[in-house]
């Protein structure tokens, strides 16, 4: 889970209502928590490392989840924003088993930055973006 703390900690007060056990999770390496980097390097070396480690201990599937309004608060700016996530999606998405999912909040996150982050997810749904954005 990337996220900022504040957010963090209502998701993770929302697990601990369905899984009393997400602190023994978060402690066995199970759940990864972080609230970002400040560049998309080392954004993407923290993921791919991550990723190996799974790999490494037999995990067959990972999820991951980013509310991104974490990348606002550590002054990443939304084209390097967008550029990690179309280097995310290309690299580590396509070599990973991981399902990804990135949630941005229209209250904060101009208009042109979610739009861009949905051209970047292009796989996001069953039908081509295109088909939602008449393009």
């Amino acid at each position: 889970m990337v996220a900022a703390t504040e957010v963090q900690t209502l998701i993770l007060k929302e697990l601990r209502d369905v899984r009393p056990c997400i602190d023994q999770d978060i402690q066995e390496g199970r759940l990864i928590i972080t609230d970002g980097k400040s560049d998309s390097i080392e954004l993407y070396t923290f993921f791919e490392n991550a990723f190996l480690n799974a790999s490494k201990h037999g995990i067959k599937g990972m999820r991951v989840l980013g509310d991104m309004a974490w990348a606002l608060q550590k002054g990443m700016g939304v084209d390097e924003l967008n550029n990690f996530e179309t280097q995310y999606n290309q690299g580590l998405g396509r070599r990973f088993p991981v399902v990804s999912l990135c949630q941005y909040d229209a209250r904060l996150f101009p208009g042109t930055a979610i739009l861009a982050a949905l051209k970047c997810h292009n796989d996001t749904f069953q039908y081509p973006l295109t088909h939602f954005l008449g393009m």
